[in-house]
């Protein structure tokens, strides 16, 4: 991903270009990408262009694994683990090629660092070492220091380096007389320090989960810690670069951040471009998918085609939210404060227009026709959002003993779902005066409901009960299903007779329910090893599943069903309900899943 940061406040994505299976480490020299990219390839990209690049050259080199690369005289090093430093010609970054491997029983190269034909190895389990690489074909060690620690990163600064260490913090030595470099001191807060940069008496270190700490080094045998930049929920620092009076750092999962540091005691934020972060739930409008997350507050992402989506930007409050409606060109979100309203017309720039501050704890929200419904606790507040920057109450419903879970409002009726078991139904035809109408009780704890014609699921853990609703004053048991294999469910998505059900590890199943009575999995799709299926969504034949670390994934279904059984009735007996409005697609059975698997976000462990 390029980004334009002439403006450190408006920084602008210019562009977006697939590489390999999963890069690790990239370096630019002349407007060129050098990519480092962990299944043995060094890639290289032509950036002149940021608008558009492109690739002039892939070379797979002789390694288990790539983890970094520099480039200085057109010569990239690069640092392929056990495999050691590897020296490539790229003075024709259409043709690069091999020209010699520095291997060796103390090499174990994790990244490199070149300065003035002297290249720094940073070591896994062996410290760091010096070559003399002027000569790559004949390059000659000048100092090793193998004390068994694992050094990340080797910053460079004048006669200093700066050492990046696995489990020490980080080390500082002069190399005034490089083939001799004297230890100066030395700073470990117990974090893992991944990445590091320097600038005047500054060093900037990525601590993983502790965040950036800035230190002074006035005095090299003494660093002092001036400041510390915490992360977001379940954050932590891969990677660290300086610009100006702008830091920028890669805080995974949550994204790219940006700080102003002219004042290195008070830091401030200037930049807060999340690609994904851990996705809890989701909403769809207008070719552009949003995303609550668990460390971002809102990510936006354009799926205008679903091959290759596009992360675009995201607003940062630092807050843990769940569920996220997208309506009438604005998006709600919960938080633990209550519910934030978004102005999504510019997506890259999400703008937050409002607060609704809640009273007490916040289960869930609903909009139908212009109102919003939102659970506090024991009450349902009912509001006017027409106009979504001047919200009016129009009343609060409060006679209900028990905590509410969830809400589904269709019909001028509120289905309100409480922690006993019970379903309350209520007019809503007179938004100023809400009347009970009656009251239904599940097999089972419940915990969320969805709505569908006549129908109402309701999913508590495995179990999945369906609920005959077409006449609310006396609402009936229709069936359940058990099939799910799942320890709970967490969202459920219905189109044209099919529910889509998200089952976090087991992934999610498709449940034919043309007929309420007699309920069917015609189909599934897998989470794979990491991911959690949360939250999903279906529009038209596009399923969008918000799915924790593995952050957005989009399958394209097409379902194929056989017609319903020869004595299913066509009506409706009170042992039975068919969903109108269904159009069989096809005679031939189950149900063909044609997928496409994206994930936006991946963490590194």
């Amino acid at each position: 991903m390029i980004f334009d940061i002439s403006n450190p406040f408006a920084v602008v994505k210019k562009s977006v270009i697939r590489l390999g299976e999963s890069v690790a480490n990239l370096h630019v020299d002349d407007g060129f990408v050098y990519v480092a990219d962990e299944n043995q390839n060094l890639i290289i990209v032509n950036a002149t262009n940021p608008i558009s690049p492109f690739i002039t050259g892939t070379l797979l080199l002789n390694a288990t694994i790539t983890h970094d690369v520099f480039v200085e005289d057109k010569i990239a090093f690069v640092a392929c683990g056990g495999d050691g430093l590897v020296f490539v010609n790229v003075s024709d970054p259409y043709t690069p090629g091999v020209i010699n491997t520095r291997t060796g029983a103390t090499i174990d190269v994790q990244s490199v660092t070149v300065k003035n034909n002297i290249a720094y190895l940073a070591m896994i389990n062996h410290g760091f070492m010096i070559l003399n690489v002027t000569d790559p074909i004949s390059e000659e060690i000048i100092f090793e220091n193998d004390d068994g620690s694992t050094v990340n990163q080797v910053e460079i600064e004048d006669d200093i380096i700066y050492l990046a260490k696995n489990t020490d913090g980080i080390a500082i030595y002069n190399i005034s007389d490089i083939s001799s470099p004297i230890a100066k001191g030395s700073f470990d807060n117990g974090g893992i320090a991944l990445d590091i940069a320097s600038k005047e008496e500054l060093i900037y270190v990525a601590d993983e989960r502790d965040g950036v700490e800035i230190l002074n080094i006035t005095n090299l045998d003494v660093p002092v810690l001036v400041s510390t930049i915490e992360t977001s929920f379940d954050g932590w620092v891969t990677g660290i670069k300086l610009n100006g009076d702008s830091l920028y750092f890669i805080d995974a999962p949550n994204g790219l951040l940006g700080y102003n540091i002219s004042d290195a005691s008070s830091p401030n934020k200037v930049l807060a471009y999340g690609i994904i972060g851990y996705a809890f739930d989701l909403a769809i409008g207008e070719d552009v998918a949003f995303i609550s997350n668990g460390n971002i507050t809102l990510s936006t992402v354009d799926v205008q085609n679903p091959n290759s989506p596009l992360g675009l930007g995201q607003w940062d409050g630092y807050t843990f939210t769940t569920q996220i409606e997208y309506y009438e060109s604005y998006v709600y979100v919960l938080d633990m404060t209550g519910i934030l309203i978004f102005d999504i017309a510019n997506p890259l720039f999400p703008q937050l227009i409002m607060n609704i501050t809640s009273i007490g704890y916040t289960s869930s929200f609903c909009i139908s026709n212009d109102i919003l419904y939102v659970l506090e606790a024991e009450n349902l507040q009912i509001m006017n959002i027409a106009d979504p920057t001047m919200i009016t109450v129009y009343s609060t419903y409060t006679d209900l003993d028990d905590s509410l879970r969830d809400i589904q409002v269709f019909n001028e009726i509120i289905y309100l779902l409480d922690t006993t078991y019970t379903v309350h139904i209520l007019d809503a035809s007179n938004l100023n005066d809400i009347n009970a109408i009656n009251s239904y009780k599940t097999l089972s704890y419940t915990e969320k409901m969805y709505s569908y014609l006549d129908l109402l699921f309701l999913s508590s853990d495995d179990l999945l009960e369906v609920v005959d609703i077409s006449d609310v004053s006396n609402p009936t048991y229709a069936s359940n299903f058990t099939g799910l294999n799942s320890w709970r469910i967490e969202d459920i998505a219905i189109q044209d007779s099919l529910l889509y059900v998200a089952l976090g590890f087991n992934g999610l199943k498709v449940l034919d329910v043309r007929s309420a009575y007699s309920i069917e999995e015609i189909g599934s799709f897998s989470a794979g090893e990491i991911d959690y299926f949360y939250g999903v969504e279906v529009i038209d034949n596009t399923v969008y599943i918000a799915s924790g670390f593995g952050g957005l994934r989009i399958a394209l279904i097409y379902p194929d069903l056989d017609p319903l059984p020869e004595n299913s009735p066509t009506t409706t007996p009170p042992e039975s309900i068919i969903l109108p409005g269904f159009r069989i697609l096809a005679f031939t059975a189950g149900l063909a899943f044609l997928v496409t698997l994206v994930i936006i976000k991946k963490r590194r462990n």
